[in-house]
């Protein structure tokens, strides 16, 4: 395996595309490996990981590796959950280093070349400190900070899916007729992370409120994973001349980039959806994102660009 770095992936589209710029400001140009068997990440329908659908950097690869053993995943697993929420001695010098010495020997063994396991310190922004030629990266690295790095932007620039282009450009014409001011919600497996919260109606009609203080309000483009709990939960205000948009080519790449084609944002406390407004096409986009991040647990460290706008979303 040539010199370069490995990232783990791990959770939906939004959470790949951070551990990919987090690998990709690491490699500082050197290639870039994916690893997706470990982490179980979420597939897109070719049965590969979602941020695959994208038209990946040229130093990018993906690895298709053998099924990994269960004391690997076990051991990824533990090093990612204690990285992130510590208990008791688990936050200690002593401990954090006998398990990155543990991770490493399995990681090592499973690719067939010594790899030096570095891991985030929570789920925003972390310092990693110096990083060697042969290291594999596990975290989740919800930041925009990694992305303010100039090679890293432009190849986010470029970052588009690979397929439905006719169906996207359909989206890209009505985009221009509408301006349309996108709102988000996350709402199927966020049901059952009482920790995560969903926020209010009320913040999603006071951000609207707030948008429309500051500027002309475009027609409403809302996504969802669940349309019908969102009708239950948005104001028939804001939802009675919305555009629904279902998702597109049956691709969360794809329905991602058509987010990217809103004018201004009313996002959910999603990574999905914040990369849609990060990426926005417009140049001045107003970003409106839930305050707190969480509902019962700590935001992530650098998450919210200082440029956004925030609501209370709990109340």
């Amino acid at each position: 395996m040539k010199e370069s770095i490995t990232v783990s992936l791990t959770g939906g589209l939004g959470n790949q595309l951070f551990q990919l710029v987090n690998g990709l400001k690491a490699a500082q140009g050197r290639p870039v490996s994916l690893e997706y068997k470990i982490g179980k990440p979420r597939l897109n329908q070719f049965g590969l990981p979602e941020v695959s659908s994208f038209s990946l950097p040229t130093n990018v690869q993906l690895l298709n590796l053998k099924e990994p053993s269960w004391v690997l995943r076990k051991a990824c697993g533990f090093t990612l959950r204690s990285s992130i929420f510590p208990r008791h001695m688990e936050s200690t010098y002593i401990f954090r280093k006998i398990v990155q010495i543990v991770a490493s020997v399995l990681v090592s063994q499973y690719l067939r070349c010594w790899h030096w396991v570095q891991s985030g310190r929570n789920l925003g922004f972390s310092e990693l400190g110096k990083i060697r030629s042969k290291t594999f990266l596990i975290g989740y690295f919800q930041t925009f900070q990694n992305a303010l790095d100039r090679s890293t932007r432009k190849d986010l620039h470029f970052l588009v899916p690979s397929f439905g282009k006719a169906e996207i450009d359909s989206y890209r014409i009505l985009a221009q007729v509408e301006h349309p001011v996108v709102i988000h919600l996350r709402l199927t497996d966020y049901n059952l992370e009482n920790a995560f919260g969903i926020p209010s109606p009320n913040y999603y009609k006071d951000a609207l409120r707030l948008l429309g203080e500051n500027i002309q309000i475009g027609k409403v483009w809302i996504f969802s994973d669940d349309q019908e709990k969102a009708r239950e939960i948005l104001p028939q205000s804001i939802t009675q001349d919305a555009r629904w948009i279902p998702e597109i080519c049956q691709s969360a790449a794809c329905t991602l980039e058509v987010m990217r084609l809103g004018s201004h944002y009313i996002i959910g406390n999603s990574t999905f959806s914040w990369w849609g407004a990060f990426l926005s096409y417009a140049d001045n986009a107003t970003v409106i994102a839930p305050r707190p991040w969480f509902q019962g647990m700590e935001e992530p460290r650098d998450l919210i660009p200082a440029n956004w706008l925030r609501v209370d979303a709990w109340k």
